[in-house]
């Protein structure tokens, strides 16, 4: 799953009430992880996930678009 959102609406919360959905969804259906990346200049994206207790895991440089990104988990 990955969203964006258009500028103006950055910093409204969206990002982490979309995440907490997730995680109580992949709960109710059994899952056992959740895997997240985030390019390491999208602070406000880390901080999201840390704050829901992903924990970062290991650092790359994406194929796809050449930015350092974090890959973050979540054992459920």
């Amino acid at each position: 799953m990955g969203y964006r959102f258009i500028r103006e609406y950055w910093g409204n919360g969206y990002g982490y009430e979309i995440c907490e959905g997730l995680i109580a969804y992949a709960k109710q259906i059994k899952m056992t992880k959740l895997i997240g990346n985030v390019i390491n200049e999208n602070i406000a994206s880390a901080k999201n996930l840390e704050k829901l207790n992903f924990k970062p895991v290991h650092q790359f440089v994406s194929k796809d678009i050449g930015l350092p990104e974090t890959k973050y988990e979540l054992k459920l």
